[in-house]
C-alpha cells in the first residue's frame, strides 16, 4: 500500500505543471481540449459541421509544425494525432447521444 502511494504521488509530481515539464502538460491540456470539441460537436451536430472543423485543425497543425520547426514526418504525424483525437472524441460524443436518444423514442405497443 505504500508503495502504491509513493507511485501515486510520484506520478502526481510528473503531471504537475511545472517549469521542468511545461511542454509536455501543455499538449496534454491540448489534447484534452480537442477531445472535448470532438465530443461537443459529436452530441450537438451532424457531420457537416464536422468537416470544418477538421479543415481548420488541418491548417492549425500545419502552421503549428511550421513554427516550431518541426520535419516533414513530424509534421505529419502531428497532423494524423490531432485528426484521430477530434474523431474519435466525435465517435464517442455520437455514441453518448445515441444512448441517450434512444431512450426518448417511442417503442411499439406489442
Amino acid at each position: 500500500m505504500v508503495l502504491a502511494c509513493e507511485g501515486l504521488l510520484e506520478f502526481l509530481a510528473d503531471t504537475t505543471l511545472t517549469p521542468a515539464n511545461d511542454g509536455n502538460m501543455g499538449m496534454v491540456y491540448v489534447a484534452i481540449a480537442v477531445a472535448t470539441v470532438g465530443v461537443a460537436v459529436g452530441l450537438v451536430f451532424r457531420l457537416k459541421v464536422l468537416l470544418p472543423i477538421l479543415a481548420l485543425l488541418l491548417v492549425v497543425s500545419v502552421l503549428f509544425s511550421l513554427a516550431q520547426g518541426l520535419s516533414l514526418l513530424d509534421t505529419a504525424l502531428t497532423i494524423v494525432v490531432v485528426q484521430t483525437i477530434v474523431q474519435g472524441g466525435y465517435f464517442l460524443g455520437l455514441v453518448i447521444r445515441a444512448v441517450l436518444t434512444t431512450s426518448h423514442r417511442m417503442r411499439p405497443v406489442v
